[in-house]
């Protein structure tokens, strides 16, 4: 977790998140997504000790017209998943979430289709409470 002031101008991928005032954010950045059985994490970090109310937002970058699954797993129990077909659509509507305090928060994506890997990435953005 990164804490910096709120006059601060900062802005990173990877998968921690960071606090700027009063909101939260995280950005994996360009993660391939492969077809296997056990998902590719993309986001992977601990809240402090504030309730967050989050907008996630699966991006499945490129047109492969593979079928991708994502998930949002808190405190390891799958809360949300999403389903993006490549060939269909490249976005889904953002999920809305309460993440509770100090909780563990993985972003994950899986290849259904094929053991291709697929750019996609996650963006976590909130307010802090």
């Amino acid at each position: 977790m990164t804490k910096i002031g709120s006059n601060a101008q900062f802005s990173s991928a990877g998968l921690g998140i960071t606090y700027v005032g009063d909101y939260a954010y995280a950005y994996s950045g360009t993660v391939e997504v492969t077809g296997t059985t056990n998902p590719v994490t993309m986001l992977s970090f601990q809240t402090g000790k504030e309730l967050i109310k989050a907008v996630v937002q699966f991006h499945y970058l490129e047109a492969g017209g593979n079928d991708l699954n994502f998930f949002v797993n808190i405190n390891g129990i799958r809360v949300a998943s999403q389903s993006i077909g490549g060939a269909k659509e490249y976005y889904h509507s953002p999920l809305i979430l309460i993440i509770p305090p100090l909780s563990l928060v993985e972003c994950s994506g899986l290849n259904i289709d094929a053991a291709t890997a697929r750019d996609s990435s996650v963006t976590f953005s909130g307010r802090v409470y």
